[in-house]
């Protein structure tokens, strides 16, 4: 016999002529039941709305807010939101791997009206529970819970679902309950705004824990990386806590730029919200435009930007919109907002070339190394050097950085890679040397020491008590780093070495072959975690900015380095100020060796099946003897003791 549920179900799947037959039916033999289903439909009015999917139950409830077309990725944000809120509707456990989703959709393309109404399909769809509405600032989160509020009001949703639209009495001092600073109906609903930039003083209501968190306006244009690197403390130690481990999560964000806390969630720079959906495109941001063209031109009203032509990616784009954007904020601002340009609005990079987090140009892991050279560290006969900034402070840590030069004998002669790095805060000099000192490879060959030129008692240190030589760096300020960028600047006429790379119409590479990698560990090329992964040093390569310095009273001004969580690139700019280790020279036998063609070497023969052991030895000394003889090397001549020529 059929539960009342599973009659529930049937009953709002149908339509409403077959859902009238059937409670008649219901009323004649069992009147105790249809007083059930009667009730419930009555005090459920919606539910035959919601069973006829979301796009026609938010045409219905928000005809003043949807009243174009659906994206593809409006679309695609519902299909993950709805299914789910029914989901906990009808008290099953949601899917704990799909409870995340971004949206890093551009300027225009309805990214808060969607998240608004997910808040407000929250409360008509599961009724009891809150949302948390989170922004940068207090006044931005309650905006959006004004919003909200005027959206229930305005589209009378509240005659469906009467507890939507009832405010709860005498709640957190507000009379009515209904207010920017806490929404909450007489239902249990509730909206609560927070600020990042606010304290956090828990998250329950009413010993109920958010149902929904909603993230956005968190980042700003001008956030330096301590600002981006708080707001994600803050997002990920106060505020997402809040939540249970059912609570879903909405990220919808313009990433803005490069170092915001959307982009470094996306990027997977940062280990937050790790498992997520992403609706965008092949989990890249969403611009307004696919291949945009502008033009300078000369017009009536003087120079312009003029959009020209590109596709929208939603067909309600209004281009007139975006074009009276463009020529109010200018080029810049248009291009970071509505095309997620997020270089173009920020301040110029120290090194412009360095590529961890787009296509990874300049990182490698240790086992793409070892399949070129057959080894899981640094060979012997490769110089090495290293850098040292000492500091003993949490604004300013202690940075051991380990590079290494590819000698002439090898592939890729000449190119550096960083493979250690090592951050200390607030530990002694003889502490910081034992622990890196028992993290050396046996044999390890380093040439070159470099440390903070100002540090004479701890260089004293390391050289009387711990056996390292360190000399003193360069003291300017941007010593090393033309060299750096020199080994930064990928050429695109080679393939890159390491990662799959294909020509372009202009038969260039598209990635190139840079002399510069960063090696880590296998499990850390994505989302660098720490050391084995050079978290703080790729970090502080791709965030290094430069900020202007006032020169003179006259207000001239040049641009330098910001001296910002700068300490991995200061010990790394100190060993390149020389560019670096020195480049080992090929021995005589190396440069034999070089001279044999491929396939005739030694070790090559001997691998072979297709000849005898003998004949392969014999025809790898004559590939010798050839090669020798070809350099004009020919071996000493020698005479026996009675001075007769051997």
């Amino acid at each position: 016999m059929a539960t009342f549920n599973e009659i529930l179900k049937q009953l709002i799947a149908a339509t409403p002529e077959q859902r009238a037959k059937a409670l008649s039916i219901i009323q004649e033999t069992n009147p105790e039941a249809y007083v059930k289903f009667d009730n419930f439909f009555k005090a459920n009015k919606g539910w035959a709305d919601e069973a006829l999917g979301y796009e026609h139950w938010l045409r219905k409830f928000g005809p003043h807010t949807f009243t174009g077309t659906f994206a593809w990725f409006h679309h695609a944000f519902w299909q993950w939101y709805w299914p789910i809120a029914l989901q906990v509707q009808d008290g099953f456990q949601p899917d704990l791997n799909d409870l995340v989703c971004l949206l890093p959709w551009s300027r225009d393309t309805g990214k808060s009206s969607h998240s608004e109404w997910s808040a407000i399909a929250e409360g008509a769809l599961i009724r009891k529970g809150y949302v948390l509405w989170v922004s940068a600032k207090q006044e931005q989160a309650q905006e959006h819970v004004t919003s909200i509020r005027e959206r229930i009001e305005s589209e009378k949703i509240g005659k469906v679902y009467p507890w939507l639209g009832k405010p709860k009495v005498g709640t957190h001092g507000n009379r009515f309950g209904w207010g920017k600073e806490f929404l909450m109906t007489d239902g249990g609903w509730a909206v609560r705004p927070a600020g990042l930039d606010a304290y956090l003083r828990g998250g329950k209501v009413l010993d109920m824990r958010p149902t929904l968190i909603i993230v956005s306006d968190v980042d700003e244009i001008g956030d330096s990386p301590s600002v981006v690197q708080n707001k994600e403390q803050m997002l990920t130690r106060s505020v997402l806590p809040m939540g249970s481990a059912s609570t879903r999560i909405i990220f919808d964000q313009n990433p803005i730029h490069a170092n915001s806390v959307m982009n470094r969630i996306l990027t997977r720079t940062s280990s937050a919200l790790s498992m997520r959906r992403v609706i965008g495109l092949r989990d890249q941001p969403i611009p307004a435009f696919e291949n945009i063209r502008i033009e300078f031109q000369q017009t009536d009203h003087g120079p312009r930007h003029i959009i020209v032509g590109g596709t929208p990616t939603w067909p309600d784009m209004d281009i007139n919109k975006c074009q009276a954007f463009l020529d109010r904020s200018g080029y810049e601002a248009f291009m970071a907002e509505y095309q997620h340009d997020l270089e173009i609005a920020q301040e110029p990079r120290v090194l412009p070339e360095y590529d961890d987090r787009v296509l990874r140009l300049h990182v490698i892991t240790w086992s793409q190394f070892e399949a070129r050279y057959h080894h899981r560290r640094i060979p012997s006969d490769w110089a090495g050097s290293v850098g040292l900034d000492l500091g003993y402070t949490t604004a300013h840590k202690s940075s051991w950085t380990f590079t290494a030069k590819v000698p002439q004998a090898y592939e890729l002669a000449g190119s550096i890679f960083r493979y250690r790095g090592r951050s200390f805060t607030g530990l002694g000099i003889d502490e910081q040397a034992i622990t890196v000192r028992s993290e050396l490879w046996p044999k390890e060959n380093i040439d070159i020491q470099m440390m903070s030129h100002e540090k004479l008692g701890e260089r004293l240190v390391l050289a009387q008590k711990h056996g390292w030589h360190f000399q003193p760096c360069d003291s300017a300020k941007e010593a090393g780093v033309p060299q750096w960028r020199h080994f930064l600047r990928p050429d695109r006429s080679q393939p890159h070495p390491f990662h799959r790379d294909e020509k372009t119409l202009d038969g260039l590479w598209k990635l190139g072959r840079p002399a510069w990698f960063d090696i880590v560990e296998d499990d850390q090329f994505i989302a660098p975690r720490d050391d084995r992964g050079l978290k703080r040093h790729r970090d502080g390569a791709y965030n290094w900015r430069k900020v202007p310095v006032k020169l003179t009273d006259k207000g001239y001004t040049v641009e330098q380095p910001a001296k910002l969580d700068d300490d991995e690139n200061d010990s790394t700019r100190m060993v390149l100020s020389r560019f670096g280790p020195v480049e080992q020279p090929m021995t005589q036998a190396q440069k034999v060796q070089a001279v044999i063609p491929q396939g005739y070497h030694k070790d090559e023969l001997a691998q072979r099946t297709d000849i005898d052991a003998n004949q392969a030895h014999l025809t790898a000394q004559m590939a010798e003897f050839l090669a020798r003889k070809q350099m004009g090397i020919h071996k000493p001549t020698l005479y026996d003791e009675f001075g007769q020529r051997i």
